[in-house]
């Protein structure tokens, strides 16, 4: 999902009907990255893509990378908080005011500075083990770490910051408590 239009409307609608969203996403997954060069082909070529997937501002891009969530796990806040808004103020309904969009947790997880991170669990999975020959994209159903979590995440509904198996980077972002692969038993 393109970053940008997630952080224009993709965000809002997903809080719109829930309010604990976890992002899987590996900064090497080389998918990803060919969907966003593709993308952004597709983009210079004035090729059109599906409403959902477009965001003010597409048509001036050029020729460049469409940044996707998948990849991009480090950029998923705002410096200015009404930046979430848009052009309209009238996207926040059923109830959502526009602080619980931001985290708010602990001071320690808010990070000093001008990002104010979206109130959603981003798990960086770059550290894992992959399979598929390196391409780092399909992983999740074979890592027993992350279908443990997967299952403490479905049937307990716990934010990252209270699993167990995850440990805090910054912001809203946090990777998996597994040594690496160099580290084997003898």
């Amino acid at each position: 999902y393109p970053l940008n239009a997630f952080l224009e409307h993709g965000y809002l609608s997903l809080r719109a009907v829930s309010n604990n969203i976890t992002i899987l996403g590996n900064r090497k997954d080389l998918a990803l990255f060919f969907a966003e060069v593709l993308d952004g082909i597709m983009n210079w070529m004035k090729i059109s893509q599906p409403a959902v997937l477009n965001w003010n501002g597409i048509e001036n891009v050029g020729l460049a990378k469409q940044l996707v969530i998948g990849k991009q796990v480090e950029m998923l806040y705002v410096t200015d908080r009404s930046q979430i808004l848009g052009n309209s103020a009238d996207k926040l309904n059923g109830g959502i005011s526009l602080d619980d969009l931001f985290l708010k947790t602990s001071t320690d997880i808010i990070e000093k500075g001008n990002k104010h991170w979206l109130d959603c669990d981003v798990i960086d999975t770059t550290r894992l083990e992959s399979n598929i020959q390196g391409l780092k994209h399909s992983y999740f159903n074979l890592n027993p770490i992350i279908v443990k979590d997967f299952r403490e995440l479905f049937t307990t509904g716990k934010r990252a910051c209270e699993r167990a198996s995850l440990l805090h980077r910054q912001g809203n972002i946090f990777s998996y408590c597994q040594a690496p692969s160099v580290v084997v038993s003898k």
